[in-house]
């Protein structure tokens, strides 16, 4: 079936007059009239009724019209989705993410990245920082967005910075200070993410404690950073953590700003720079674009 036959049909059908829908396509009336019977002999039904006087639609026409418009617009959306594509503004993206991005702007980026490329799917997993390194490198995850740590040899991106605050029960005596020495909790017990998922963190928290003057005792280690806080919220112990968990509002829990603490990356999104991934670009662009306006180069901002 000949598309332009379709667009003739529809053009007739919304003016009801040859002369006028001839004009809106751009062509003159013979082609038009043409184009109608052959689109009619190829349906094997007539599709207006037409006189000197009146063009209407047949109840076969009729019947036809919604059909016709469904099939015009399944074309319409195939080219805008092929343009789209050959721009690397089209395709399906599997991102990884770590439960901190949570807390970090992740999902209000999402959002405008879906407003912004609607040509572009993606599927979440939530994954270790070590997990989603090894599955972007198989090709499993087309990016993902990891913890603190060596980006080895991945195209990377710094997404996240700030600062690491100290995480107590909320009946601690120093629950109440603004600014905390970590020097001071030497003595305390440890609820220390594990190294395994996430080294960077761990060697973070290890350094940060080697700096004032001691090594961490009877160390807890979880896999998340809400398992972190609840341990510390069932009075387990202490931990250190990146500022933005303040967010889970975890209850029972206080977080305190660590005297010295600096602002640094804490987060990265990866990806294999070897792999061509169809919206891959796009995805990083508008990233680096919410970025550019963030003050601290941070999601949330």
């Amino acid at each position: 079936m000949d598309l332009r036959h379709l667009r003739y049909f529809v053009a007739v059908a919304s003016e009801l007059h040859f002369g006028r829908a001839a004009q809106r396509l751009h062509i003159t009336q013979p082609p038009l009239s043409v184009g109608i019977r052959q689109l009619e002999d190829q349906l094997g039904f007539r599709l207006f009724h037409r006189d000197s006087k009146r063009v209407a639609l047949t109840p076969t026409g009729q019947a036809f019209l919604p059909k016709a418009h469904e099939l015009l617009n399944q074309v319409d959306k195939a080219e805008e989705f092929g343009a789209a594509l050959a721009k690397g503004h089209a395709g399906h993206l599997d991102i990884g993410f770590t439960g901190a991005m949570l807390f970090r702007g992740l999902g209000e980026f999402l959002s405008l990245f879906e407003a912004l490329h609607p040509h572009v799917e993606f599927s979440l997993h939530e994954g270790s920082s070590l997990e989603q390194k090894r599955l972007v490198r198989s090709g499993r995850l087309d990016a993902g967005f990891v913890n603190v740590g060596d980006s080895g040899d991945f195209g990377n991106l710094v997404c996240f910075k700030e600062r690491y605050v100290v995480c107590l029960p909320e009946k601690h005596r120093f629950a109440d200070c603004s600014c905390i020495d970590l020097a001071s909790l030497r003595d305390e017990r440890f609820v220390i993410f594990a190294r395994g998922p996430s080294p960077g963190h761990y060697d973070h928290l290890i350094a940060l404690c080697a700096q004032a003057g001691f090594e961490p005792r009877s160390r807890l280690e979880v896999q998340q950073f809400l398992s972190v806080a609840a341990m510390v919220a069932s009075g387990l112990g202490i931990s250190v953590v990146p500022a933005s968990i303040a967010r889970s509002a975890m209850p029972g829990v206080r977080f305190i700003a660590l005297e010295g603490s600096e602002i640094q990356p804490t987060a990265f999104l990866i990806w294999d720079p070897k792999r061509e991934t169809p919206g891959l670009d796009a995805f990083v662009d508008t990233l680096k674009q919410v970025l550019v306006r963030s003050e601290l180069g941070n999601l949330s901002a």
